[in-house]
């Protein structure tokens, strides 16, 4: 019997996870492309919550995962002047309830590498990097055809998106391509920038958020003893109306577009310093060090943006093509849930395959389920169908731009002490 050829597009989290899940299914040979020329060690604290929790431990990664956590005691809301508001410790539960500190905090690039590490050596599974899918060409009802950046050619029975917010792989499959693709990439008007800077004595080993004015916050992080992890996170609305106005804070909201589109690191570093000289608590001392510390030079700068996929949106090209993780619907930072929908995505495309497309040894079924076109469409349906009863609700439940925006905020200012 032919295997069950299936290609991913993305070394992250949602594309691995997919394939180890897989992978248990000896008729799958699968194959996972990267871009990037090796595997991507770098990225910020995310963490496990809700649903992600269970199927991290039926994936078999608990003990990998609970080696290189980042052990955060808990979260401090503090004021301008870094008067402590409120503090919520991390909940250690073992299980998806969580406070705003996970019990399974960790750096993306220790999660990345925990589940290259479950799958690289896997008889069914192979890496590509360097690679990334240039072309789509229908086969009718049967395989797809892929076209590859080293100008290969290849046929697979199913190709999976696992490639982010910026999708090359949902951009080729949506019927309306590019000018599709625009309307799916939604932006919030918020601007993002992550750097590490030297760390201090003081400084707090819980996650430190300082709400400012202006739509400004100033969060702070620490995964290791040595340095400080910084978040500045701004609304400030969208790139065409970001300079309009007179005023100086239209002037550096302007620049600091600008600065992001640009791409040059010193122009992204001055414009963000700019913009948050006189945010208050320690912004003097932030913004010193991501102008002339070395450490700042990780700056890693992005405007926040949704993926909202139309309903039957998630697959296309006659059933070979879908989507999983923040490819299929980003639901930025207003909840957490990230690196869970990563999960949650990989866990519910595995079992919808199971169930429709791969044969099942020792069953009369084994006969009905192949990779056909219906049976992929069918799984590929009931895959979104399923996963939108966690997604949908969070993404159209966003009543503001950041958690801390509304009630919740002024619930911690009223809150002087620890709970």
């Amino acid at each position: 019997m032919a295997p069950f050829r299936i290609l991913i597009s993305g070394a992250g989290i949602a594309g691995p996870a997919v394939a180890l899940l897989l992978a248990r299914h000896r008729d799958c040979a699968i194959t996972i492309i990267e871009r990037a020329a090796s595997l991507r060690s770098t990225g910020q604290q995310i963490d496990l919550r809700n649903q992600g929790v269970p199927i991290m431990q039926k994936l078999g990664l608990e003990e990998a995962v609970r080696a290189r956590i980042v052990k955060e005691e808990g979260t401090r809301i503090i004021n301008r002047a870094g008067a402590e508001l409120a503090f919520i410790p991390a909940l250690q539960t073992g299980s998806g309830k969580q406070s705003l500190s996970s019990e399974f905090e960790i750096m993306r690039g220790d999660l990345v590498d925990v589940l290259y590490q479950a799958t690289k050596d896997l008889d069914n599974v192979k890496y590509v990097f360097g690679r990334t899918i240039e072309s789509l060409i229908e086969g009718g009802d049967g395989p797809i055809g892929v076209g590859l950046s080293d100008g290969t050619t290849h046929e697979y029975d199913l190709v999976i998106g696992a490639d982010g917010v910026g999708s090359r792989t949902r951009k080729l499959m949506l019927a309306g391509g590019e000018e599709q693709d625009k309307q799916v990439r939604q932006a919030t008007g918020v601007q993002l920038a992550f750097f590490t800077i030297p760390v201090e004595k003081d400084d707090s080993r819980a996650f430190t958020i300082c709400r400012s004015t202006k739509g400004r916050h100033l969060m702070t992080r620490r995964d290791r003893d040595d340095v400080l992890r910084v978040l500045f996170m701004a609304h400030v609305g969208q790139a065409a109306s970001g300079g309009k106005g007179d005023s100086e804070d239209d002037r550096l909201r302007a620049q600091l577009h600008a600065a992001n589109r640009s791409g040059d690191l010193e122009q992204k570093k001055k414009a963000w310093a700019a913009y948050y000289a006189d945010a208050g608590w320690q912004a003097e001392r932030f913004t010193h060090a991501l102008l002339h510390s070395k450490e700042a030079d990780d700056l890693y700068a992005q405007e926040l943006q949704r993926v909202v996929l139309p309903p039957g949106a998630w697959s296309g090209r006659n059933g070979r093509v879908t989507v999983v993780g923040d490819a299929a619907c980003c639901v930025a930072l207003n909840r957490g849930l990230g690196t869970t929908v990563s999960f949650v995505t990989a866990y519910t495309l595995a079992g919808e395959l199971a169930r429709h497309c791969i044969p099942l040894k020792g069953s009369g079924a084994g006969a009905k389920q192949q990779p056909t076109r219906e049976n992929l469409e069918h799984a590929l349906a009931e895959y979104e169908r399923k996963t939108r009863v966690l997604t949908d609700p969070v993404q159209k439940g966003m009543p503001g731009w950041f958690p801390w925006a509304g009630g919740y905020s002024v619930g911690c200012q009223r809150t002087s002490q620890r709970t």
